[in-house]
This record gives structure tokens, C-alpha cells and sequence, in this order.
């Protein structure tokens, strides 16, 4: 079994100020960091776009999609769900294959 590599780039609503996008972001990778299987996370903003892309490396794709799932229902991370643009997301888990 190889790790999975779970890829979200998503906006945050245009009334969320930067700074607290950047709060938001330290909430998300608190969460991913207690979930089962995970292993790294990395978030990258682009300015211009005002867009978030998360890398985040699971040891499997099934504790990947089981952390999205409690992703939407954990209390920590209602703050950030609030805040994203929901039509924004777009999201992709991959296995390493070179």
C-alpha cells in the first residue's frame, strides 16, 4: 500500500480577512494533524488569486476520505466551514506512482 496525497485548493469567502484565513488555516492543519493516518499537510497561498492549496500526505486513501468526512461535522473546523466559499473547492486524492 502507498500513501495517498490528498490536494484541496479552495477559496475562502471575499469578507474573510487574510489574516484570519491565515487563523483558519492553522485550525485545519491542527485538525488533519489528529486524525488516524495522517502524516504531513502543506499550504500554500496565492495573493493574487486569493487561493489556498493544501498537500496533504495520508497513509491511506481510506483515512484520507474518513478525516473529509469529519472534516464537515468536527466543532474546531466550524468557523473555517462558515468561511469558505463552498463553490471554490476542488479536491483530488492521489497515489505517487514515480
Amino acid at each position: 500500500m502507498s500513501n495517498c496525497y490528498e490536494i484541496v485548493s479552495f477559496a475562502f469567502k471575499t469578507t474573510t480577512p487574510v489574516g484570519q484565513q491565515h487563523q483558519l488555516m492553522a485550525t485545519i492543519g491542527e485538525f488533519a494533524r489528529r486524525q488516524p493516518g495522517f502524516m504531513a499537510r502543506s499550504c500554500y497561498y496565492d495573493p493574487k488569486a486569493n487561493r489556498w492549496t493544501d498537500l496533504v500526505t495520508w497513509r491511506s486513501a481510506e483515512d484520507a476520505v474518513n478525516a473529509m468526512a469529519h472534516f464537515d461535522k468536527a466543532p474546531e473546523t466550524a468557523d473555517a466551514m462558515k468561511a469558505l466559499d463552498p463553490t471554490s473547492i476542488q479536491s483530488g486524492h492521489y497515489d505517487q506512482v514515480a
